[in-house]
């Protein structure tokens, strides 16, 4: 019998038939087998259906609650490939090429740890690139201190890694709030 390669287009494919029809739960079903997948099935699918949610206004971080509350198996999968993401990243040995894929899949991570690994990129000699690509991966955080603390980085960064702040900033509206405060008192 033949096999079919498991592609990301597949994936989305796969995801965007599932969500189709659903209000959320199908999807969390879906997510909540992970476990048995590979780990680069398992990204595929994230990533997927991140796309997918995003199309239709929506996120991912609702059914990763449900995931997380009704498969703990699965929910201790997706950490596991936040955390090697999280290592690939960091890792100044890696490609770029590498880091920036890994950087995407954070970008789904809410968990606060993520965003103190990152800020401290931020502070290191890294490239724009892989800092513009932290950044970035802060979109699921929502700690008013992680705003504060790319405020008070602002200063220091090259235009685009500032360009990529500002962005994030301005894409929370309680963030955009702290960006105009710090603006109007001349922080940055």
């Amino acid at each position: 019998s033949a096999s079919i390669e498991f592609t990301s287009m597949l994936a989305q494919e796969l995801v965007d038939a599932v969500i189709s029809n659903d209000d959320g739960e199908q999807l969390a079903a879906v997510l909540g087998s992970i476990d048995r997948f590979s780990p680069s099935t398992s990204r595929m699918l994230l990533l997927a259906a991140d796309d997918a949610l995003r199309r239709r206004g929506s996120s991912l971080s609702n059914s990763l609650e449900t995931v997380a509350k009704k498969s703990p198996r699965a929910h201790l999968a997706i950490e596991k490939l936040f955390d090697n993401a999280l290592d690939q990243f960091c890792k100044e040995s890696a490609e770029e090429t590498d880091r920036i894929a890994a950087a995407r899949l954070l970008q789904l991570d809410s968990r606060p740890a993520l965003a103190q690994h990152l800020l401290e990129l931020l502070k290191q000699n890294a490239s724009p690139v892989i800092k513009a690509a932290a950044i970035a991966s802060m979109r699921s955080q929502s700690s008013a201190e992680v705003a504060n603390d790319l405020l008070a980085l602002f200063p220091r960064q090259l235009p685009t890694v500032r360009r990529a702040t500002l962005d994030l900033l301005t894409s929370r509206p309680d963030w955009t709030s702290q960006l105009l405060h710090a603006v109007a008192i001349e922080q940055i």
